[in-house]
């Protein structure tokens, strides 16, 4: 096809001419694109591209241990000569020495035909200290279980009467710990009066206890090793109680006491374990001592200060 029948074919319809409904329209490339090459487009490459996946390496085999040679030292020729004669030296002075022995030398073994005196045997170690223990107390009120079996108390219950006072609270009072006021502990029957009219004194002490009268002193057995000792000592009344306490030579100080008073008003002096009491009565001092005895457990202190509160003398006896 020629340029101008391009041209005719692309020209616009003139004014005059009509147009038919069955003519086709086409449409060819506009002239001012011939000659023209067309550019290549260009080639579109992955974002990412995978890497080939190469196998992991197979573990080295492990190196095997070479043995250490060990290099054998040569004794140094000197050695070799000078060894043998050094121990041909010693031999030979130790014969020397020998024959300048005397040959009547004795032999001396001290073989004692019969024991050793008393004096020089070793003396033994002395035994353990034991300590001294608190004895159980199972409600905390105050007395021991022992004690409690003492009085009839309950063991597992502190106020057994349930007046709202401890049951060890009321037998240091010499109160009735299985009922109420006016009744006291001499009446339950579980205490007796011991007295002394020779001395003039009187006290308490556990019906179950048995007193042993030595001179002056008696011993309250409790029935265990435990044992209550009261003793009677004269003092001058123009002395105090400190003067007469210097006087004499005492396991404590003076400085070791501390000073309170019973329940009768009588001045008591008690030492820091509450197991020596002193009472000052003028002319007499009575003298406490709680030995607790081989068990080593302090069990009847509530009735060791019962028995100090509850000391009467003469003139109040009268």
């Amino acid at each position: 096809m020629s340029r101008d029948v391009l041209s005719t074919i692309d020209a616009p319809e003139s004014t005059t001419s009509s147009k038919k409904k069955d003519d086709v329209v086409i449409h060819v490339m506009p002239a001012e694109f011939y000659g023209r090459k067309e550019t290549p487009k260009p080639k579109l490459t992955p974002a990412h591209v995978p890497l080939p996946v190469t196998p992991a390496p197979k573990p080295l085999p492990k190196p095997v241990a070479m043995k250490k040679r060990t290099k054998k030292r040569r004794l140094h020729p000197a050695l070799l000569v000078l060894g043998p004669l050094f121990l041909v030296s010693l031999v030979l002075a130790g014969y020397f020495v020998l024959q300048t022995l005397p040959e009547d030398l004795p032999l001396v073994v001290d073989i004692p035909d019969e024991p050793l005196p008393p004096d020089v045997v070793p003396p033994l170690a002395p035994p353990p200290v034991k300590t001294i223990q608190r004895g159980i107390d199972t409600d905390s009120d105050g007395l021991t279980d022992r004690e409690e079996a003492l009085y009839g108390t309950d063991f597992r219950s502190p106020d057994t009467d349930g007046d709202t006072f401890l049951d060890g609270n009321e037998v240091f009072h010499r109160y009735d710990p299985l009922g109420y006021s006016p009744s006291t502990l001499l009446d339950t029957g579980s205490v007796a009066e011991f007295s002394r009219a020779d001395i003039g004194y009187s006290l308490l002490y556990p019906v179950r206890w048995k007193p042993l009268v030595d001179e002056d002193t008696v011993h309250f057995e409790s029935g265990t090793s435990a044992v209550i000792s009261l003793k009677v000592e004269e003092k001058p009344p123009s002395n105090s109680f400190e003067i007469w306490y210097r006087s004499d030579v005492r396991d404590l100080s003076f400085s070791e006491l501390s000073e309170s008073l019973t329940k009768e008003g009588y001045a008591s002096y008690v030492d820091n374990d509450n197991f020596i009491s002193y009472l000052d009565t003028g002319e007499f001092v009575l003298v406490f001592d709680y030995d607790v005895g081989e068990d080593y457990t302090v069990d009847y202190l509530q009735t060791f200060h019962m028995m100090l509160n509850s000391v009467v003398f003469e003139a109040q006896v009268n």
